[in-house]
């Protein structure tokens, strides 16, 4: 009987640490209305994809990026398979409070696939365009790379978005590096989020409500400006989704 357990264990664990045959892209993610920018990565495997920022103190060479790979680094988690998509949101009040935010990943982007071509990495892509949540994007993607993916929850084109800007400038990604390596991903470490899931429309009541309480705290100061009028604000986040 210790020996059914001992091998039950051990498939267990072979599960949940498999080594998987995937991608890692890296994107020039920029600050908004600006040409600095920071890096992130896309890794790709299987029906599943996993979308986290690259803390500017990494190393970014593939083997080493693979330890950002889990919670709480992974940002956006897409799952083909279960049509959802997972995007880790944080409290804009005290930074430290996460959200989990579920949706379905049917129907969430529809683009309009446009004649225009161009040339990025040696890959030749075609342009595209859609209206998500406030925001006009013009996005241009490989069908040479049949990954229907892209950075943060870009993606159902046919084919993996190398670049993707917004109209008024505020959102730019644009991919600097691909490479298939092995992955080592433990999958049980996002299986224990589930109970923090929440809704969008949940999500936004609440950051409705952070928000109004951030503003009535700095109008109880009563602080007074330059002219002797009690000023009053209030206060607002951007996101790259604007409703």
């Amino acid at each position: 009987m210790r020996i059914i357990f001992f091998t039950l264990f051990i498939l267990n664990s072979f599960c949940s640490f498999a080594q998987e045959d995937g991608y890692i892209i890296q994107y020039d993610n920029y600050v908004p209305n600006s040409t600095i920018k920071f890096n992130s990565a896309l890794v790709l495997v299987g029906y599943t994809s996993y979308y986290f920022v690259i803390p500017t103190n990494s190393h970014q060479k593939n083997e080493n990026l693979q330890k950002f790979i889990k919670p709480p680094y992974v940002s956006v988690i897409k799952n083909m398979n279960e049509n959802e998509i997972i995007t880790r949101e944080i409290n804009p009040e005290n930074g430290s409070d996460l959200y989990y935010v579920r949706e379905e990943l049917k129907g969430l982007m529809n683009w309009k696939i446009q004649k225009e071509k161009k040339n990025i990495l040696g890959h030749i892509c075609q342009k595209a365009t859609v209206n998500f949540r406030g925001r006009s994007y013009v996005a241009y993607f490989s069908s040479k790379l049949a990954y229907s993916d892209g950075p943060y929850k870009f993606f159902n084109l046919p084919g993996l978005i190398f670049e993707i800007y917004s109209i008024d400038g505020f959102v730019k990604f644009s991919i600097n590096s691909m490479k298939k390596v092995h992955l080592n991903i433990d999958h049980s470490s996002f299986d224990q989020l589930k109970s923090q899931y929440i809704t969008y429309e949940l999500f936004k009541k609440q950051l409705k409500v952070i928000m109004e309480e951030k503003s009535k705290k700095y109008n109880a100061k009563g602080i007074v400006d330059e002219n002797g009028f009690k000023s009053s604000v209030s206060f607002d986040i951007e996101r790259i989704e604007k409703e």
